[in-house]
């Protein structure tokens, strides 16, 4: 497919060798990390001393292992301790996060390895680990030196654990779907034309480089006329979910007639290679190709952001995430993709979402409660059904609104339904976390004839405010019962002296 459409789719204590049982991700690969001189002028305070040193080390991110080998000499005596410390930048200081003495020794070289926690393989990654070692004569260590880590590749990661996926044709995850009817629309001006973008999950399947693979159609048109259709297609890697892309196969159209299949690819294929399309937890940083099909299709991408606010025509979408994609083949090219939780694309560089559709299976579960409010002093329930936790429910009369907080698994799919009509009139405006949101629907209840609003919203810890136009009843139950008791004694009497005229 063209470049700008590539990325189509679519959330205590901690001791060294104990990890968690969490879904390896499938991207998870070796960083080389070094220590190019260790010394006494980064020690805090620094140290006089001829002591030198340096170390080469690996990070496996899938295992999360490291392994070293530290050299040094010169030192004042001989070393009494050695660790990795951290998390902290050159010039500060922080604690013993491996203790290498424990399992290297003490001589030089020392060589060994150990299983990082996740907060220290964050440490690591971050630059906020060093390397102390101490002796008897400077006890808060003689030499010191920051580690540093990168990745092959020029930082984008081309190759990728498979063995470690059961890959299925069929599933999602928190940005893309691989079930059949789900469908995207975008558009948008480009040069004064318009163009859509239609991306249809098909009820089909293809068998490439081994792997069953899911079928999704591209369909792009230009101010009405067809200038693409590919189909591309795609697995996801079960534990993890992450989606990988396996190829692509290319129509481009003039005037109706196939005149070029530019950028078809299939893993397997000469050099071609399977790419990961979209991670299903995405970290901020993380560079990856999504196509490696060296000289047709290397189109990669960089995670830039994860809780963006992108307003298109169908919604405004909130926890957004942002990915920059280039390719060596264009290198001048940059454009950007927008994924919202639960959605998929809604934003590919100048196109907006204006509408989707989600598999017809894909129901979100809503719990029922009733949530109190205080009009004019008395006490109404509402009736709410919603997927989420939902906390500090309030109305005020005053600015005419309701106001509560969302919650719930992090970038999934939310939906509230509120019998908002018992207290409020509308038309309604709703904001989530200040944003005007246009994701509402308003019905009415089939047996009451009350106004039904429905919210929905991805998933994290969200202030929704509904704003209404008049607040009813307008005065409390037991006012209403005194002046309908008062106004009825009033027509009794006014009827009883019209009939007693009568009777005169």
């Amino acid at each position: 497919m063209q470049f700008r459409t590539l990325s189509i789719l679519v959330g205590s204590v901690f001791l060294a060798g104990i990890i968690p049982n969490i879904a390896i991700p499938a991207y998870a690969a070796d960083y080389t990390c070094s220590v190019t001189s260790l010394d006494g002028s980064q020690e805090v305070p620094s140290v006089g001393t001829d002591g030198t040193g340096s170390a080469t080390m690996t990070f496996n991110s899938s295992s999360n292992e490291l392994a070293w080998s530290i050299s040094f000499s010169g030192l004042s005596g001989p070393a009494t301790m050695a660790h990795f410390h951290g998390p902290a930048l050159g010039g500060s200081n922080a604690g013993v996060l491996v203790n290498i003495g424990e399992i290297s020794g003490l001589n030089s070289p020392m060589n060994g390895s150990a299983i990082l926690t996740a907060e220290q393989a964050t440490a690591l990654l971050d630059g906020m680990m060093y390397i102390n070692i101490h002796t008897a004569a400077n006890e808060g260590g003689e030499i010191r030196g920051q580690v540093s880590c990168e990745q092959p590749g020029g930082g984008f990661q081309d190759t990728f654990d498979l063995e470690a996926c059961d890959f299925s044709s069929i599933g999602s995850n928190n940005y893309f779907f691989l079930e059949p009817g789900f469908q995207l629309v975008l558009e948008g001006q480009d040069e004064g034309a318009t163009i859509r973008l239609v991306l249809t999950v098909l009820d089909e399947t293809k068998m490439v480089n081994g792997v069953e693979t899911r079928v999704m159609e591209e369909r792009e048109t230009e101010d009405g006329e067809l200038i693409e259709i590919s189909k591309n297609y795609f697995a996801i890697c079960e534990p993890a979910n992450d989606i990988f892309y396996f190829g692509e196969d290319v129509d481009f159209y003039e005037e109706g007639e196939i005149v070029s299949h530019n950028g078809s690819w299939l893993a397997g294929e000469g050099d071609a290679r399977p790419g990961i399309i979209i991670p299903n937890d995405p970290e901020v940083g993380f560079k990856y190709y999504q196509e490696i099909a060296p000289g047709v299709a290397e189109d990669r991408a960089e995670i830039i952001s994860l809780d963006e606010v992108v307003l298109t025509p169908a919604g405004t979408f909130t926890d957004v995430l942002k990915v920059e994609e280039t390719t060596p083949l264009e290198p001048d090219a940059i454009e950007f993709k927008y994924h919202a939780p639960g959605i998929g694309l809604i934003q590919d560089a100048e196109l907006k979402l204006i509408n989707y559709t989600l598999p017809e299976d894909d129901e979100i579960e809503l719990t029922p409660s009733v949530q109190p409010v205080t009009v004019a002093g008395e006490t109404i329930t509402l009736d709410l059904n919603s997927s989420s936790t939902i906390s500090e429910f309030a109305l005020d009369e005053d600015s005419k609104s309701i106001t509560f907080t969302v919650d719930g698994e992090n970038r999934t799919a939310g939906l509230t339904e509120i019998s908002i009509g018992r207290v409020l009139e509308g038309p309604y405006a709703v904001t989530i976390d200040g944003q005007v949101t246009d994701d509402v629907e308003v019905t009415q209840a089939a047996a009451t004839g009350e106004s039904i609003i429905r919210i929905s919203y991805t998933h994290s810890a969200h202030d929704v405010v509904i704003t209404g136009t008049n607040v009813v009843p307008e005065f409390p139950l037991s006012v209403i019962v005194v002046v309908a008791a008062v106004l009825g004694a009033v027509i009794f009497v006014g009827r009883s002296r019209l009939a007693g005229s009568f009777i005169r």
